[in-house]
């Protein structure tokens, strides 16, 4: 019987070296070592695996591509009874990435206490995928995460929608995101709003005519 494999069966993980191992057990007859194989991506991979009684185990010297792996173990107990394993797993190595549609303080200046502000998330193929559960965005400190929609690949303010906390000058933007194999992507920008005044001139032609 196996009883455990590793990385685990459909995981995703960001190790382009990961230890590839499973553990097996057999109660009556026992466990024939020497009957054991280990495929990896359809490659016999036994010759460089350490076998026991209890466990095979292959830990890589290269690394990995990113992308999906396949593996899989045949054990034989000493009765001649055959059993098998097949499992998958995901390397994704590249974080993902985030941009704004915001400018610095020093290239820009926001005339309104409302921006529209959209992130946009890019990761690249393949990709364990964004999970956007783990979207936090924060201004001057304060989380406002949920002040953010998504729409495909990015997050956006609502229209018109003041976000908490901004104020008028100096402003920080952070956001940060992972995917599904725990890489994460990070973003900050520091941003300037100056909302312009109303000047009212004197109306200097006006007379009082007696």
């Amino acid at each position: 019987q196996i009883t455990s494999v590793s990385p685990n069966d459909n995981s995703f993980i960001n190790n382009s070296k990961p230890t590839i191992s499973a553990t097996y057990t057999d109660n009556l007859s026992g466990i024939n070592t020497q009957s054991i194989k280990l495929f990896l991506d359809n490659n016999d991979i036994t010759a460089n695996a350490t076998i026991t009684s209890g466990q095979t185990q292959f830990a890589p010297t290269l690394s990995l591509i990113d992308g999906n792996h396949t593996t899989k173990i045949i054990v034989q107990d000493l009765a001649g009874n055959t059993t098998e394993k097949e499992w998958k797993f995901f390397i994704d190595t590249i974080s993902p990435t985030i941009t704004s549609n915001l400018k610095s303080k020093e290239q820009e200046t926001i005339p309104t206490l409302t921006p529209e502000i959209t992130l946009t998330i890019t990761d690249l193929i393949p990709s364990s995928s964004i999970n956007k559960n783990t979207l936090l965005v924060k201004i001057n400190d304060t989380d406002v995460t949920n002040q953010f929609v998504w729409n495909n690949d990015t997050v956006q303010t609502r229209h018109g929608v003041s976000l908490q906390n901004i104020i008028e000058g100096d402003n920080t933007l952070f956001a940060e995101i992972q995917d599904y194999s725990g890489n994460k992507a990070v973003y900050q920008i520091n941003f300037f709003i100056s909302i312009a005044k109303e000047f009212f001139a004197p109306d200097i032609f006006s007379t009082n005519v007696q």
